[in-house]
């Protein structure tokens, strides 16, 4: 059993390994390029390459490894990277995504409260797997949005005026966010 353990946590090293490799190149190249196109010569967007195991192997595969165009990756389903929370993205994100047409909403992302990882968004961007507290999101409107929706009351939305955000290729954003409540206890702030 012992060696099934050291076998598994090899397997885990060499994914992240091949993942954190495809990440950086593709922040270093087809990145980078989109986000220089409104933003010339700033790299500021290496700045949100993940660094912790879930941000890693969420973006290598709904960002790195997604073959659709960068303004298109809400397309992808599903991947092989990511099988268990590809089963929930898979049920949830078409009604998420009906959602944010229907509404004419730029994306909707769901932080995890108690961890406070971005752990979806519809649109994929930098931001998508990050912990807001402890990446560069904590520079962010971002933050500040969650940082108030975490202390907001059930039913409430907090806004957090337009601002340049580096994770959508630098354009000005504004934040709607509320916060999720079960039983009583804030589980995520969307």
């Amino acid at each position: 059993a012992a060696g099934a353990v050291l076998e598994s946590l090899s397997e885990k090293k060499t994914v992240l390994q091949k993942a954190t490799k495809e990440i950086g190149a593709y922040y270093n190249d087809d990145y980078i390029k989109a986000f220089q196109q409104f933003n010339p010569d700033s790299k500021k967007i290496l700045e949100f390459i993940p660094r912790e195991m879930d941000g890693i192997l969420l973006q290598d595969a709904f960002i790195a490894m997604n073959k659709n165009p960068i303004a298109q990756r809400y397309k992808l389903l599903s991947s092989d990277i990511v099988p268990t929370y590809s089963v929930f993205h898979e049920k949830y994100h078409p009604k998420i995504l009906d959602f944010v047409e229907k509404h004419q909403y730029y994306d909707a992302m769901l932080i995890n409260a108690e961890s406070s990882v971005v752990v979806y968004s519809s649109l994929k961007e930098a931001d998508f797997g990050l912990n807001v507290q402890k990446s560069e999101l904590k520079n962010t409107a971002l933050f500040k949005v969650y940082e108030r929706a975490k202390n907001a009351k059930s039913g409430e939305t907090v806004f957090e005026d337009f601002s340049f955000y580096a994770p959508s290729l630098g354009r000005p954003i504004g934040f709607f966010a509320s916060p999720i409540f079960l039983d009583g206890r804030l589980i995520s702030v969307l």
